[in-house]
C-alpha cells in the first residue's frame, strides 16, 4: 500500500505500531517473554485428582 493511499488515521497507526515495536525491541521484551515462558513451562505442575485422597462429610467435620 503506497503512502498517498492511506488515510491520516492509517499514517498514524502505522507511526505508533513502529514507535512501540521499537520500544519493545529497546526493552528486549520478547527475550524476556521466552524467558519467563520457559520459567512457567518448568515450575507448572499437574494434579492427578484420582490420586487425591477422598475426604467423606463426616471425616471433614461435616452435618449432614
Amino acid at each position: 500500500m503506497a503512502s498517498q493511499k492511506l488515510t491520516e488515521y492509517e499514517r498514524k497507526r502505522l507511526e505508533n505500531i513502529n514507535r512501540n515495536e521499537e520500544m519493545m525491541a529497546a526493552l528486549k521484551v520478547q527475550s524476556k517473554v521466552a524467558s519467563l515462558a520457559a520459567i512457567s513451562k518448568r515450575q507448572s505442575t499437574k494434579i492427578n485428582y484420582l490420586s487425591l485422597p477422598t475426604v467423606t462429610n463426616s471425616e471433614a467435620g461435616m452435618v449432614t
